[in-house]
């Protein structure tokens, strides 16, 4: 079988790489002639639930968000970096080199990024006053919104 995974093993060090990790299937066979198991690649896989549904397009409407004219930056999964895991769904980044907070979606936690994301939308213009973490971004996918960019405040553990 390790003659049929790729060499070196991808690495996951993006959010889009974690989240959607590349799948390989494998049929296993038995050879009658040398009486040995055998692996094969196999096409196609079992469909996988959707460990990371994003936010419905209605969702987003009814946020009043439009990613085609927002000004919060919209950011690919790919273009974000890991630095290391906080909490489950929590992970410090980098997105052009600047250290951010990226919170995800999970399919047990299904509305809490869209009720995040509607809180810093709607807090956005009285930030200046309050003590919280700016919105730096939206998260997409090849599936949609997916997570929220916060801005990073430095601490010590």
């Amino acid at each position: 079988m390790e003659q049929l995974v790729p060499t070196p093993v991808p690495d996951n060090q993006t959010l889009h790489g974690y989240l959607y990790p590349q799948i390989y299937t494998l049929q296993v066979l038995t050879d009658f002639e040398t009486s040995r198991l055998v692996c094969r690649p196999l096409e196609g896989h079992p469909a996988i639930p959707e460990r990371h549904p994003p936010v419905s397009e209605h969702e987003l409407c009814a946020m009043g968000l439009d990613l085609a004219t927002t000004d919060v930056p919209v950011v690919e999964a790919s273009q974000v970096i890991f630095v290391r895991r906080l909490q489950r769904l929590v992970w410090k980044v980098t997105v052009d080199g600047e250290a951010m907070i990226c919170k995800t979606s999970s399919d047990v936690f299904r509305h809490a990024v869209r009720d995040e994301l509607q809180t810093y939308l709607k807090i956005r213009p009285a930030r200046a006053e309050l003590k919280v973490p700016e919105l730096k971004g939206i998260v997409v996918s090849h599936r949609g919104v997916i997570g929220v960019l916060l801005g990073y405040i430095p601490h010590h553990n």
